[in-house]
């Protein structure tokens, strides 16, 4: 005779093969499509917006006894963001050397971030009720975890560049359902060990970076209106001893005050952009976390800070910036479809089925005018630039010092000490007033038009770096004076000292677009005067 806890054990299977496998298909289902998109882009030299680059170069480092100095920066990379979290990967980046197992990793986190969300979908929408779960809370679950996965911003983020950050959706998805699991049992006397696993998860989510606290913050006053005031001072008391001790590290790192401090301003606060935000962020949901509003609330820091940064609008929306704030909005989604289920709001009540169509509807609307699908068609590039491009790559071989523009970066830096063309030429580190250290002789310096194009478009009126643009032609021309053109394709020149022809580049009329496709952060801007190269016979 069974017994009666085979049999709970065995229903609890059921309810497990029946309900959940969906979910975990669906997962998989996004990780492998990524995967190849992203091995796609990569393959096809796309990843040319220099964060991949910069992690695989200071990961590379790293290996080599430098913790995270990275020399395309020409500083440590914890002087710009203390993401100690990043040292965790070192082991598989170790195996490979290559920043496609970077974007692996992140495309495996994005993906399973889905889960924590679903289980934290199920407890909400089912609580109240007598069993932990139900059929109705799952099947919502099952649709959010829809909605999530086919999220233009999840996309983007996913199919840019690398980012650190990324790796907090799981983390702090998971730690939040640790919390609201926790009310749940706290009658049956087993809430030590859920404190332990929250405490675990928040120690990781504060790891990831810096400005993290600033969501785990409200996240703690949260808590305390809730009652969980054990849950709530952990979080608060950790954030901000963590954010104090990440600013200091940021300042020992970088050998000044952390420099992003500096950016902040509070004309920033009002533009246009908050409303491009909004839009962005809230339309693939139909709008509907606004019904609670209050947990939205729980992104008000990170929303300050990247205002006062001036960087609200598409640069959120098309990177890895909207990380932070996805999570407050699933969660007042989540909350807003309790409503629904409850019955509690005329409105959604007024609508009935037609609220998960509708939200069907406008993540796939949005997927398509506002994700990368509109873009994923330049993802493969011609043959012929592809081979040129592969060429390049293998006569510098390894262990070289090499100067280098934006395309070449993240497929060298693995095992080469790569320096940044653009920096060198603006004499500048990144984000920072200092010049820009470089050895005195290099093994090969690599260059393009388009590189240079796009050095035009980001630099040539910079409210900072414009002043030094001009003085980079001659800055680049008389190091070349020493170096000639070993290979050449359409645009594209590798030079080293020894025989071959000379090249000098100027600042000249350029008439036409340049277009920076990145997969999920293209812009096509007119543009009057751009670098060009010119060879010498």
């Amino acid at each position: 005779m069974a017994k009666g806890g085979d049999i709970k054990y065995n229903e609890d299977m059921k309810n497990w093969n029946k309900q959940d496998r969906f979910v975990i298909g669906a997962i998989g289902i996004y990780i492998a499509v990524m995967v190849l998109i992203v091995y796609t882009k990569y393959i096809n030299f796309n990843y040319n917006a220099l964060d991949l680059a910069i992690y695989t170069d200071a990961m590379s480092h790293s290996l080599d006894g430098k913790l995270m100095f990275s020399s395309i920066q020409g500083h440590n990379y914890f002087g710009d963001h203390f993401e100690p979290i990043i040292l965790l990967l070192l082991p598989v980046f170790a195996a490979f050397k290559s920043g496609l197992a970077l974007l692996v990793i992140q495309t495996m986190a994005i993906g399973a971030s889905a889960w924590p969300l679903y289980l934290i979908a199920k407890e909400i929408l089912s609580s109240g009720n007598k069993n932990l779960y139900n059929d109705k809370s799952e099947k919502w679950g099952k649709l959010i975890v829809l909605l999530y996965l086919l999220n233009p911003s999840i996309w983007m983020m996913n199919l840019f560049e690398f980012h650190a950050l990324t790796l907090a959706l799981p983390i702090i998805f998971g730690w939040y359902w640790v919390e609201v699991r926790a009310k749940r049992e706290e009658e049956r006397g087993s809430r030590k060990i859920y404190f332990i696993w929250f405490v675990g998860l928040l120690i990781l989510a504060l790891m990831v970076r810096e400005d993290v606290a600033l969501l785990l913050i409200p996240f703690g006053v949260m808590f305390w209106r809730q009652k969980q005031k054990k849950y709530a001072l952990i979080t608060i008391v950790l954030s901000l001893i963590w954010l104090v001790g990440s600013l200091v590290a940021i300042s020992l790192f970088d050998q000044q005050p952390a420099k992003f401090v500096g950016y902040f301003s509070l004309e920033k606060l009002v533009n246009l952009g908050q409303v491009e935000l909004l839009l962005g962020l809230l339309l693939p949901l139909a709008f509907l976390p606004l019904i609670k509003w209050r947990y939205l609330l729980l992104g008000g820091l990170v929303y300050l800070e990247y205002a006062m940064l001036g960087g609200l609008g598409s640069i959120v929306i098309r990177g890895h910036y909207a990380t932070l704030f996805l999570i407050p909005i699933f969660v007042a989604l989540i909350y807003g479809l309790k409503d629904f289920v409850e019955k509690k709001n005329k409105v959604l009540n007024w609508l009935g089925w037609g609220v998960p169509i509708i939200l069907v509807l406008a993540t796939v609307y949005s997927l398509y005018y506002l994700g990368p699908i509109q873009v994923l068609n330049k993802i493969n590039r011609p043959s012929e630039e592809r081979q040129e491009i592969q060429t390049f790559l293998e006569k510098v071989g390894w262990n070289k010092t090499v100067l280098a523009s934006y395309i070449f970066m993240p497929y060298l830096a693995g095992g080469n000490n790569v320096y940044s063309l653009h920096y060198f030429m603006l004499n500048r580190q990144q984000y920072s007033n200092k010049r820009y250290i470089t050895p005195i002789e290099w093994g090969y310096v690599l260059l393009t038009e388009a590189d240079l194009r796009e050095l035009a478009l980001q630099y040539q009126d910079h409210s900072f770096y414009g002043q030094f643009y001009n003085q980079g032609f001659e800055r680049l021309n008389y190091l070349l004076l020493d170096y000639n053109v070993v290979e050449s394709g359409e645009g594209m020149y590798l030079l080293t000292k020894g025989d071959g022809k000379k090249i000098t580049v100027q600042n000249a009329p350029f008439e036409g677009y340049i277009e920076l496709n990145r997969v999920g952060m293209t812009e096509s801007v007119i543009y009057g005067e751009a670098g060009i190269i010119i060879v010498q016979e």
